[in-house]
């Protein structure tokens, strides 16, 4: 590609662009952040269409003429179908006169980044609900366009939430009314996708995000799995970026303008809600990622679509204050397993920090496997060694147990005389408690009364309780996609922590996003999916979709850093080694 550039006097800054957009565009809000705060990424890319100048580098902004004048959207869509996005939604999403400019609604400019056989119908509305859209007739003009192949984007929330005729309640008038869009477009043959709301700009007093919609997220997540609509997880996605990019950065995103910024508001503005022309791209490119995860056929109308290794993509680079590269073989694609357990840089760079242990309570997933059971490894048995020498990891995870028979057997009291003062406990069940025996507990029942035990346990002690969500099984759709084994024990951990205020690490959620980027064929060696003469333990092979490898057990642990990364956790977060691949 580079060839066919002829200025060759810009040649390095284009090479910079190409760069950074095709990163940008393919793994998510991480990127973003990155360009945002440390400039250009490098990374191994194809591109199939010349569209290097979306992004000023410069400037650390999205260049808005370049996709005015784009001039490549109908050469790369020849052979795709036709369809429209339709948006149902609030002021958020909605169309604005210059009049209001900066002002813009990501849905504004949406069509923007696809080629020219998808286009969009912006329909949201500023000021509505789910439930005012449809009182006040917007739904009803939106029926009349929809057609067969077409998609419904639905968004609301925002408005859900005023006490005026406008209120609904999350879990029964909020999650009726959207049923009724999606049923909507099911009954004309289109394809309904589910958004949460966008977050307001609103920091606590630690920097993080502060979440003002609540239950109104819990409950499109709900009804997406409910009624199997795809969630495009919106709130997660502009809280993860705002939090990596801080208030500084993140305010040019929203109409916190200074007076006389823009001719349109000559005093000013502190508006936390709305987003500016930046603003609008950002998260119209967040939820070009989104589509991207959730495997819509709409990715395939998506302009910049190559990349490289999807691994190296989705355990992205961190800046490191010590030299630890060979810990990912990148040529092999593996965990360079040596490395770990040969490190000698943990003690040199805790020094200052307190030390903890981490208990962990859990099933087989997590659990210690003898020398003769090898590869089979729980992924807690090697989550030490991501640790500087501070933290210590006590997996005391049991194979077989579930939240219940791990109390019942007396697992839970033998930890109980270990958990100190500044201690963490991990709690990590599922897997088993769906068993129709003595292990069986109901997911918004007795496994939550079960969790509580483990968390009072905690708190009793003086140390903080984490819970987690269960790893997928590595069992694929006839689509290419995992399918959740899990249901509504992952919504009851998420209910619990939220309820409780516990961090909730989701593994479910972060092993099926990176399965799904996989696929089976690489995927597989993560797990106990063995040929036979593989491994001389095993030497009639085995096909076990349930249990890690050694190598699937350091891609886990790397996963819960991870989200440990994303939490509040300060002294587990400072204690993690910073490690390349």
């Amino acid at each position: 590609m580079l060839k066919n550039l002829v200025d060759q006097k810009t040649l390095g800054f284009t090479i910079i662009l190409i760069c950074l957009f095709t990163a940008l565009f393919n793994v998510g809000y991480s990127k973003i952040a990155n360009a945002f705060s440390h400039g250009p990424l490098k990374e191994d890319k194809k591109e199939t269409v010349e569209q290097q100048d979306y992004w000023d580098e410069g400037k650390q902004l999205w260049n808005v003429e370049a996709f005015k004048n784009d001039d490549d959207k109908s050469k790369a869509s020849q052979g795709l179908e036709k369809a429209t996005i339709f948006i149902a939604g609030d002021s958020t999403a909605s169309i604005y006169e210059a009049e209001r400019y900066p002002r813009t609604g990501w849905a504004q400019i949406f069509e923007n980044f696809f080629y020219d056989n998808i286009k969009v119908d912006d329909m949201a509305v500023s000021g509505r609900s789910s439930r005012s859209f449809i009182d006040e007739g917007y739904f009803d003009k939106m029926a009349q366009k929809i057609k067969k192949g077409d998609y419904l984007f639905i968004q609301f929330g925002h408005n859900d939430q005023k006490n005026d005729e406008r209120h609904t309640e999350p879990f029964t008038t909020y999650k009726g009314y959207l049923i009724k869009y999606i049923d909507l477009a099911r009954s004309k043959g289109a394809t309904p996708v589910l958004l949460t709301s966008i977050h307001r700009l609103k920091y606590n007093s630690k920097g993080k995000i502060r979440d003002t919609h609540g239950d109104y997220l819990v409950a499109v997540k709900e009804l997406g799995n409910e009624l199997d609509v795809p969630v495009l997880d919106m709130a997660q996605k502009t809280e993860d970026l705002y939090n990596e990019i801080g208030y500084e950065k993140a305010k040019k995103l929203y109409m916190v303008l200074e007076p006389g910024e823009y001719k349109n508001y000559p005093d000013g503005r502190d508006d936390t809600t709305h987003l500016t022309e930046q603003g609008a791209y950002t998260v119209s490119y967040l939820v070009t990622a989104a589509i991207k995860e959730a495997g819509l056929p709409l990715k395939n109308s998506l302009k910049n679509i190559e990349v490289g290794s999807p691994l190296k993509k989705f355990l992205k680079n961190t800046t490191s204050s010590v030299s630890q590269s060979n810990y990912w073989d990148e040529s092999k694609q593996l965990w360079n397993v040596e490395a770990f357990k040969n490190d000698d840089d943990k003690s040199k760079a805790s020094q200052g920090l307190e030390k903890a242990t981490i208990f962990v309570a859990g099933d087989s997933t997590a659990s210690i496997y003898k020398a003769e059971k090898y590869p089979r490894t729980g992924w807690a048995q090697v989550f030490e060694d991501f640790f500087y020498d501070n933290i210590k990891v006590d997996d005391m995870a049991v194979s077989g147990r579930s939240s219940r028979s791990f109390v019942d057997e007396g697992y839970f009291d033998k930890m109980a005389q270990k958990i100190k003062k500044g201690d963490y406990l991990f709690i990590q069940f599922g897997h088993n408690d769906q068993k129709n025996d003595e292990r069986y507990t109901d997911p918004f029942t007795t496994y939550r009364g079960y969790l509580t035990k483990y968390i009072d346990l905690a708190r009793s002690k003086g140390a903080t309780p984490v819970l987690l969500t269960s790893i997928q099984r590595l069992g694929y759709s006839t689509s290419g996609k995992i399918v959740d084994t899990h249901g509504d024990y992952l919504v009851a951990v998420r209910m619990l922590g939220k309820k409780l205020n516990v961090p909730v690490l989701d593994m479910a959620k972060r092993t099926e996003e990176l399965y799904n980027k996989l696929g089976f064929e690489k995927a597989k060696r993560l797990y106990m999916i063995l040929e036979p003469g593989e491994y001389k333990n095993y030497p009639n092979g085995r096909d076990d979709t349930t249990h890690l490898t050694e190598q699937g057990a350091y891609t886990v642990s790397y996963l819960v850093t991870e989200a440990i990364r994303e939490t509040d956790l300060s002294l587990l977060k400072n204690s993690l080694k910073d490690i390349k691949k």
